[in-house]
């Protein structure tokens, strides 16, 4: 299922990765956010 985020919310999990020494699919991980193939 997917989740709707807010503008303001994905803005947010975005600067994460640019003001944080983590990884993208660490940063994915801590939202619940995971890829499908």
């Amino acid at each position: 299922m997917k989740s709707k985020y807010s503008a303001e919310e994905k803005f947010r999990i975005a600067m994460e990765s640019s003001s944080e020494n983590v990884t993208q699919a660490d940063i994915c991980r801590r939202h619940g956010i995971y890829l499908c193939n």
